[in-house]
């Protein structure tokens, strides 16, 4: 709520934090999964998942 009062643009607000929540989830699926096998992308599901999302 408070950032709607200092930054008046409620979309690039969103954007913003989606941004930061995508920065965030990315620090930490490094800090758990730090195995590079595992961030691999193969002609599978995930890619299909992954393009998805």
């Amino acid at each position: 709520a408070k950032m709607n009062e200092r930054y008046p643009h409620p979309y690039s607000s969103t954007a913003l934090m989606c941004l930061f929540s995508a920065a965030q989830s990315t620090c930490i699926a490094g800090v758990v999964d730090r195995t590079l096998s595992a961030w691999k992308l193969s002609w599978d599901v995930k890619l299909l998942t992954t393009i998805y999302g």
